[in-house]
């Protein structure tokens, strides 16, 4: 009888497939008949192991310019995302998983702060923007809780890291390529400047994947036991830094010096005295070696930033303007999430700045900007706590793995630290307050803390 349920189990899946690829190829999207199929595949393998499919959505992240099909209708990221949450509803609806595997000490700051942005999306002049900047909220609550419930012990500390610098990797080789040749898709054209993209669609989110995995690469580099992994990770990390360049991001390489500082401080016990020489000659010889290879107009853009006169960094400065003017008005609660763009297309700097054929509805370029804006002074007070008690579970799981002598594992958990302040120190002059690599860090800090708490 069990035979017979699982052959009519079989024959149900594989008639729908065929029924599904017909379907397909006598629709517009006939070139996507394969998708069925790929998609049967991928969700007996998430089935079997759920963890693997929220890695793969981590894995997609910097190709967000790729990652929808069907004419950009479908994000192929939440289809995976659908699929966990129906097996996690399942676990907990046969006690596989228990509501308290979500436990995280963010939890209710987050859920206060979304109370603050309902309040502010009921009494918002910018209704549907509002609203439909809660429920990107509200999706990331859903990524937020998915690690919580699915990851382990071995995800965080190999799996994890393994995804992010394999993907971000791919991101830098294609920007580096998207630059290096003026590819269309993989390179944005500004003038005679050709910005590497990757897997993105803005230069500048590509600086914040490529600084966000370095500090990865660095552990890896001091914690490989073969020489020929330490070199593999050695040749990421020049990969790394050469598609930050050909980003021709300003912030980015401003980021760049808060990471690397970050970097040089946490390890400044590894920098033995008589290595030192050999470590600053390094550094000059590359140095010297950056200097020749990049072109002449990566140096005139970075140059830029110190000239008043620089058309885009004043339009820049009115967003600023035009943020505290919207606090002003409301302070307590803001005008509702997301709405900044609606509140500068409305000013007078907006005419002043104004592009033909660019819209007027512009970004902050400042998360925080954008969060005083939506929310008010509650929302980004709140916010600010949520990514503080990030960083406790951070600086906690750190000291407790060091008192323990276990240096490697203490390491991770200050890349990932150093990893979340250069994140938030980006979001300074970066416009996404629900950037996937934000949302992840939240329950990788909890998972991390809970790892370490219960570490003898």
């Amino acid at each position: 009888m069990g035979r017979l349920g699982n052959n009519l189990v079989l024959t149900t899946l594989l008639t729908g497939l065929l029924l599904a690829t017909l379907g397909m190829l006598v629709t517009p999207y006939y070139w996507a008949a394969w998708v069925p199929a790929f998609a049967l595949l991928l969700s007996l393998v998430v089935a079997r192991s759920p963890h693997w499919g929220f890695l793969l959505m981590v894995a997609t992240i910097p190709f967000g310019a790729y990652r929808k099909v069907l004419g950009d209708r479908i994000d192929v990221a939440w289809l995976v995302a659908a699929l966990l949450i129906v097996i996690i509803a399942i676990d907990l609806l046969v006690r596989r998983r228990q509501l308290s595997d979500a436990r995280a000490r963010f939890w209710p700051l987050f859920a206060l702060f979304l109370a603050v942005n309902l309040v502010s999306v009921v009494f918002s002049p910018y209704g549907s923007v509002a609203v439909k900047d809660l429920m990107l909220w509200l999706a990331g609550c859903v990524f937020i809780a998915l690690p919580l419930f699915l990851l382990r012990r071995e995800d965080l500390y190999r799996h994890l890291p393994n995804v992010l610098i394999v993907s971000i990797g791919i991101g830098a080789l294609l920007a580096l390529l998207g630059s290096a040749l003026g590819l269309e898709g993989l390179a944005a054209q500004k003038g005679d400047i050709s910005r590497g993209l990757g897997g993105t669609r803005d230069p500048n989110n590509m600086g914040l994947m490529l600084l966000f995995g370095l500090p990865l690469l660095v552990h890896r580099v001091l914690y490989s036991p073969l020489k020929r992994q330490k070199s593999l990770y050695v040749a990421l990390i020049i990969v790394s830094l050469l598609a930050v360049a050909s980003t021709y991001s300003r912030g980015a390489v401003l980021m760049l010096m808060i990471c690397t500082a970050q970097l040089v401080w946490h390890y400044r016990h590894r920098l033995q005295v008589r290595l030192l020489g050999v470590v600053i000659a390094l550094v000059a010889l590359g140095g010297a070696a950056t200097m020749m290879t990049l072109p002449q107009s990566f140096w005139e853009r970075q140059l830029s930033i110190t000239d008043s006169g620089d058309k885009s960094l004043s339009r820049r400065a009115s967003y600023l303007v035009v943020g505290w003017d919207s606090l002003a008005d409301a302070p307590l609660l803001g005008h509702g999430p997301g709405t900044f763009p609606e509140r500068y297309v409305r000013s007078d700097e907006a005419k002043e700045f104004s592009r033909e054929g660019k819209s007027d509805r512009r970004f902050a370029h400042n998360s925080y900007m954008e969060v005083l804006v939506g929310s008010g002074l509650i929302g980004f007070a709140l916010f600010l706590a949520i990514q503080y008690r990030a960083w406790q579970d951070l600086r906690f799981s750190e000291r407790r793995w060091q008192s323990l002598g276990q240096w490697a594992q203490a390491d991770l958990a200050a890349s990932y630290r150093i990893m979340f302040l250069t994140l938030l120190a980006y979001l300074m002059i970066f416009s996404d307050t629900h950037h996937k690599y934000w949302l992840l860090i939240l329950p990788v800090a909890a998972l991390l803390r809970r790892d370490a708490e219960r570490a003898e």
